[in-house]
């Protein structure tokens, strides 16, 4: 059975990780989340404390055993043995999760795991360097995106407006900057993957935009 890996890739809130999942869905793959395996990574060094050197953090993240797996199709990531998937949706710990993907000891950690669950599982693939690093070869990459003020009112509805509007404006664009100017792996669009502004698409549009493609 031949497998296959799919690169979908954009910035916070451009809907790649509920295309993603749709897509995996309609072709019959598993959908890997890479941002909830820095995010569990980000979970761990934050135990420890507010740490910023580098050095420090991968100390603390050396002995650490990251894992996915899949159950009943819905992935599972784990640190140590123990799924930490709910855990992961706070804000801080987002951040956290950016600033350590800085680090190229950090996204070796994570594209190690990734490269070792594609060896046997065809899956949708999404995070911000898919396409441009982990799977540069694969002949099947997408770059969704959607204006900044669009990303924010997305997140604002989705955690039910507990949060103002324009703090969650100020803090996607910090992050995006954050993703785009890091040194290691920053988020980019790769030359031969297909963009796609999901700015003004309804979900459906994108993910038959996607799987007619590759079909």
């Amino acid at each position: 059975m031949k497998i296959f890996n799919i690169a979908i890739d954009g910035p916070s809130g451009s809907g790649k990780s509920t295309v993603a999942g749709l897509v995996a869905k309609e072709l019959g793959f598993f959908h890997l989340n890479t941002g909830s395996l820095y995010r569990a990574l980000a979970l761990e060094v934050i135990k420890h404390g507010d740490i910023k050197d580098e050095n420090e953090i991968l100390n603390i993240l050396k002995s650490v055993s990251l894992e996915i797996a899949f159950v009943d199709n819905r992935q599972v990531t784990s640190i140590n043995g123990r799924a930490v998937d709910g855990l992961l949706r706070e804000e801080r710990i987002g951040m956290v999760a950016s600033y350590i993907s800085s680090f190229q000891g950090v996204r070796d950690i994570v594209n190690c795991a990734i490269k070792k669950c594609a060896k046997n599982n065809s899956m949708v693939v999404e995070g911000r360097d898919i396409g441009s690093v982990v799977f540069a070869d694969s002949p099947y990459k997408f770059y969704l995106d959607a204006s900044s003020e669009i990303r924010a009112k997305r997140r604002f509805v989705e955690i039910n407006k507990t949060k103002p509007y324009e703090e969650i404006l100020t803090d996607l664009v910090k992050r995006d900057n954050q993703d785009k100017t890091r040194q290691v792996a920053p988020l980019i669009r790769c030359d031969d993957a297909i963009y796609i502004d999901t700015s003004n698409m309804a979900i459906k549009e994108v993910v038959d935009r996607i799987t007619k493609h590759i079909k």
